[in-house]
Parts: structure tokens; sequence; C-alpha cells
């Protein structure tokens, strides 16, 4: 089978977020945003293992289309309040579920998306990209998403 190619950060669907996972969200964006004042904004991007929320929500077959599946054992919550570009980790193909997005854009490339909650992308982890404010996001903008590991099948 033969990869679909996307743009790194390209809407590919939207789903709906189930309200417990919502409310988490927004506590865990608020929470980090006065971490991150408390700190002097000295952590640029921070992560959470959500324990009791299933995978389930995955678009387990838009990601086989395009030639992939998810390590369910390698996903995380990603929160930051603005990171100029970077790479995390060696993921590779990386799927984001945003749950939060205070107006920020998202960049890898040459390619600059600003995303809604609910909505999902693929991005590779392993090349450099960022997360920043845009002119129109509110002082508080904290950006959140559910970051899951994709391996090509």
């Amino acid at each position: 089978m033969s990869l679909v190619k996307t743009k790194a950060g390209e809407v590919l669907g939207k789903l709906a977020v189930c309200p417990a996972v919502a409310k988490k969200a927004a506590q865990m964006a608020k929470a980090f945003w006065t971490t991150q004042v408390t700190s002097g904004f000295n952590e640029a991007v921070d992560t959470w293992v959500p324990r009791g929320f299933r995978l389930d929500w995955l678009p387990t077959n838009e990601l086989f289309e395009r030639g992939y599946r998810a390590v369910s054992k390698n996903h995380h919550w990603v929160m930051t309040t603005g990171v100029d570009a970077h790479i995390d980790r060696a993921w590779g193909a990386t799927l984001v579920f945003v749950l939060v997005n205070d107006d920020m854009y998202f960049k890898q490339g040459r390619e600059k998306t600003i995303h809604r909650p609910g909505e999902w992308f693929i991005f590779n982890d392993a090349a450099s990209h960022e997360v920043n404010p845009t002119k129109s996001s509110p002082l508080e903008a904290v950006y959140l998403g559910w970051a899951v590991q994709l391996e090509q099948i």
C-alpha cells in the first residue's frame, strides 16, 4: 500500500470531543497557563499521560487509508503557550487530536494552520515544528492536543 501524502498540519478530519475529555482538557489548559505564569514561562511544552481515557475516538479507517495505524501505548496530551521551532521525539508520524486551541498556529515547513478543537492532523514529530500565538490569540492562549504515535503498515 502506498502512503497518501498530506501536508503537515493539514486538517484531515473533525471528530466530536467527548464532554469528559473536553472538561479535563479545559482544566489542564487553565492549570498549565497558571503554572507557566508562576514559573516565568520556563516550560515551553509539557505532556500528561491521560489515564482512564481510551483511544476509541481514533479515526482508524482514515489512518489505514493513509497507510498508518496507531501505536496505542505511545500517546499523551501535549500543551504549550508557545514554542519556537524544535524537534521533540523521534516518533516520526504523529496524529494530533486538538482539544484546546486559543487561536494559536501550528507550523511545520511552509505549512501553517490554526486548528479548532475536534480537528485532527498528522505531522512528523522528528522534523522541526512550532506552535505559537497569532495576533488575535488571547493573552492566556494555550494549545493542547492529544498526540498519538503512528506506524506505517
